[in-house]
């Protein structure tokens, strides 16, 4: 009993670690400092649990990792929506090009990732 208790604290301080990083870029709109890397990590990272999860089945780690691999989804889409205004888009430089080429590719990966996870269940 004192075991789960312990757990479920760890899982949702585990959880609750990218709440702060998303209500400050929705208070002051700066992903400037963000790293993509990071969030991509703990986005794939949460997906490989949910996928072991499901085949453990262990409902809890599906329950939480689902959770984490949201809010950190959450994070990068607010990087993209928030480097990709329509102004970078219509204004042809080579360095907003590479940008949004770059939040394209870092999605399709993403994308990706979520297939191989859940290939194998299907």
């Amino acid at each position: 009993m004192e075991l789960e208790i312990i757990a479920f604290i760890a899982s949702a301080l585990s959880v609750s670690g990218c709440i702060p990083q998303i209500i400050k870029i929705l208070k002051t709109q700066d992903t400037q400092a963000i790293s993509y890397g990071k969030y991509y990590m703990a986005a794939t990272g949460g997906l490989l649990w949910v996928g072991y999860g499901l085949m453990a089945p262990l409902y809890s780690i599906v329950f939480w990792n689902t959770i984490s691999t949201i809010a950190a989804l959450t994070v990068i889409t607010l990087k993209v929506v928030n480097e990709t205004s329509l102004s970078t888009i219509l204004i042809n430089t080579q360095w907003k090009r590479t940008r949004f080429v770059q939040a394209r590719t870092s999605i399709m990966g993403l994308a990706t990732a979520i297939n191989i996870t859940f290939a194998g269940l299907i």
